[in-house]
């Protein structure tokens, strides 16, 4: 009799244990299916501040523009730096 009951039981919860399984399945097939479908995010275009030609002439110039710094001098080199330290 309580062999029974306890094979009843395990049965149920079997039973309930695949509802569950198929469920699950069913959630992530749908999420899947959503992502799918809606797909990537796409960023906004930037709006750009640099009208063409500024763009044009720092692409033709390239590094040129950039110049080294002027004014620094070496600590080591100066004596009055070094009689400060």
């Amino acid at each position: 009799m309580q062999h029974r009951m306890q094979e009843e039981a395990l049965r149920r919860r079997e039973h309930e244990l695949a509802e569950r399984e198929i469920q699950l399945v069913e959630r992530e097939l749908n999420v899947m299916i959503l992502q799918q479908v809606i797909g990537k995010p796409t960023p906004k275009k930037r709006c750009g501040k640099f009208r063409k030609s500024r763009l044009k002439l720092l692409k033709a110039g390239g590094c040129r523009s950039i110049t080294a710094p002027s004014g620094i001098v070496c600590g080591l080199k100066n004596s009055n730096v070094m009689s400060q330290l």
